[in-house]
């Protein structure tokens, strides 16, 4: 559109045939034209809106693009968040509000952004692109005939909807921020968010509220400090934290050419460097990653969370390999209860059944066959003297003639 405009029963489509613009009714005009460039007017020629730029341009021109969107050449609708890849660092995905940063999603680890809460859509082919000249991120979709928008709202959320043919309506893929620990630097320095924790800011292992009163009562702006503070004359250690969305990388130095080993050699060298870590996953440990100062918006995810290393007292390495010790005699002593609890049951159970055993066959033995007096009477000529074989503590022991029956 060129100092053209779209009334009712016209449209415009978009290059690709994708989309198409155009008014249902009540009618109304789209024209670009000037001073306003774009501007949207009723049937009664009423501006309804425009773009209300203070800036003049000679040949104003909107395009729809097969994305869906009416764009312009100059930003028409300026609001309070905006959405960029700040460079500053190792280059990473910022959500702003104003000047201040409301959500980051973290840097790019060669599958994805390492604090994506979520998998890589289906739908769409990912690419980030950074050298020399450039710096961007894109996608495509896999299936050109499905219809696909992002959209960055008015509150701040950047939204990934796709459209449902059967319901005739937009369904959300993705939504950031995706839960409270999205919140950029929700818990301080050093501090853990873990939205499947109560409260969800902790800490991690060796580190300690800077403020314990402020931290308990909720206030974790402070964040956490080392148990152990680092003093760069002292030996020092680097502790590996796994399952972690990667730190804000504003104050970091990155290095594409070199491995993990080389990348714990250049921050053990420099007193400034806090921490390391792989710069890409996708095929081994390549490139290196340095903070340098504090580490903060930190986030637990455990599936797909990544490895850092930060640097640390060299005594917290004795007190992890002492703790890992005593787990150890823990669960040796554990085991070695279990084993002679097991092997007491199985004693109990073996006399339970040898005693039970016993009781049957002793019951066994002492059954005896009832018979009826006239039997006996029969069998013994009515007690004959004759039939008589002895006599015991219980009486006189008869013979019968029924065979093998005796009777005492």
């Amino acid at each position: 559109m060129t100092n053209q405009s779209i009334a009712e029963g016209e449209t415009v489509v978009s290059s690709g045939g994708t989309f198409e613009l155009g008014f249902f009714s009540p009618s109304g005009i789209l024209k670009v034209n000037k001073p306003e460039i774009l501007a949207l007017l009723n049937n009664k020629n009423e501006t309804m809106w425009c773009t209300n730029t203070s800036r003049s341009i000679l040949n104003p021109v909107a395009v729809l693009l097969d994305s869906g969107n009416l764009v312009s050449d100059n930003d028409p609708a300026p609001g309070e968040f905006t959405r960029h890849i700040d460079p500053t660092g190792y280059p990473q995905a910022l959500t702003k509000c104003g000047t201040a940063v409301a959500v980051r999603i973290g840097p790019w680890n060669g599958l994805q952004w390492s604090g994506s809460p979520i998998p890589l859509l289906e739908c769409c082919i990912f690419q980030f692109t950074f050298n020399d000249e450039e710096v961007y991120y894109s996608f495509s979709l896999i299936n050109s005939s499905d219809l696909t928008r992002l959209v960055l709202t008015s509150n701040g959320y950047i939204q990934h909807l796709k459209w449902v043919d059967w319901t005739k309506r937009w369904h959300v893929y993705y939504n950031l921020p995706a839960d409270y620990c999205d919140t950029h630097s929700l818990c301080g320095a050093y501090g853990s968010c873990d939205i499947d924790d109560t409260p969800v800011c902790g800490c991690l292992e060796k580190f300690v509220a800077k403020y314990p009163q402020q931290w308990e009562k909720g206030d974790w702006t402070e964040g956490r400090v080392r148990r152990t503070p680092l003093n760069c004359k002292r030996e020092h250690v680097f502790i590996k934290y796994s399952g972690i969305k990667l730190p804000n990388t504003k104050y970091s130095h990155y290095d594409k050419t070199i491995a993990l080993e080389g990348c714990r050699q250049a921050c053990s060298r420099n007193c400034s460097c806090t921490a390391y870590s792989n710069l890409d996953i996708t095929n081994g440990d390549k490139g290196c990653l340095l903070w340098f100062g504090e580490l903060i918006d930190i986030r637990k995810l455990s599936e797909r969370g990544q490895d850092i290393y930060i640097k640390m007292d060299s005594s917290e390495r004795e007190s992890e390999a002492g703790s890992k010790t005593k787990k150890a005699m823990v669960l040796t002593l554990m085991s070695f209860s279990l084993l002679m609890v097991a092997i007491l049951l199985c004693l109990i159970l073996l006399l339970y059944k040898r005693k039970k055993k016993k009781k049957l066959q002793l019951k066994e033995d002492f059954e005896l066959q009832m018979f009826q007096l006239s039997t006996l009477t029969r069998t013994t000529n009515d007690f004959s003297l004759t039939n008589k074989i002895g006599e015991g503590g219980f009486g006189p022991v008869y013979k019968v003639n029924s065979a093998n029956l005796f009777v005492k």
